[in-house]
């Protein structure tokens, strides 16, 4: 699966006339073919979005070989490259890789601007209150609740359930904050205050009124990649 998609990629760029560097036996021995704590311990802090602005040939040699672990035959093996031509993609790859996240760490925070802040904690609030009557003033008449990977719903008939879910259990409390600095509502285990939240939902407004949830309880892996901030 990951050679065909791989191939796909490369297919992509080829079709898109990108240019396409080609180094020589003697260019390639000149390119060092670091394999240390530093390379490793950069590949896996990057999430799926930082890997994502590599180039797809530079992409597939940094996962395959920093995070995975192949060796160079295996790589070949699988895309079907050169050995030449992996050392060179690794080597501009784990230089990208370096500078995205050198870019990633000197980035300001985002910041929650009004109205959306105090939209945000109003809905945060009554939820942590168990005020569920609360909420639903809240709701557009037709209002659209998104379980993203499960379900969709409308109306405020379709909140019942998904209030009740909240309303049965203790083992939740919401924050607001950032998702891939994207405004959010993070789910937190109050067991664990210090720990990563465990899930989120984006909120839709018009003016004061809420027009559509997009929960992603259902959507695990969208968290495990996420850029999530706990906003003040």
């Amino acid at each position: 699966m990951f050679r065909i998609a791989h191939n796909t990629a490369v297919n992509f760029i080829a079709r898109r006339r990108r240019e396409r560097l080609i180094f020589s036996d003697e260019d390639t021995r000149m390119i060092a073919d670091p394999t240390g704590e530093v390379e490793n311990r950069e590949a896996a802090t990057a999430g799926l979005q930082t890997f994502m602005h590599l180039p797809a040939a530079q992409r597939s040699g940094v996962i395959l070989k920093d995070v995975l672990g192949y060796s160079l035959d295996d790589i070949c093996a699988i895309t079907g490259t050169s050995i030449a031509a992996i050392k060179a993609n690794l080597h501009r790859g784990r230089a990208r890789l370096r500078q995205l996240l050198l870019e990633t760490d000197s980035t300001p925070l985002p910041v929650l601007h009004e109205p959306e802040r105090s939209r945000l904690k109003l809905y945060v609030e009554r939820f942590n209150a168990r005020d569920f009557d609360g909420i639903r003033d809240l709701l557009a008449e037709d209002v659209r609740l998104d379980l993203v990977n499960h379900a969709q719903r409308q109306g405020h008939g379709g909140f019942d359930s998904y209030l009740g879910n909240y309303r049965r259990t203790d083992n939740w409390r919401l924050a607001v904050g950032f998702v891939d600095k994207r405004p959010a509502i993070l789910v937190l285990d109050p067991s664990d205050p210090s720990g990563r939240p465990r899930n989120f939902a984006l909120i839709e407004w018009q003016d004061e009124t809420v027009l559509g949830i997009h929960d992603f309880t259902h959507a695990p892996y969208v968290m495990r990649d996420a850029d999530v901030i706990l906003s003040d």
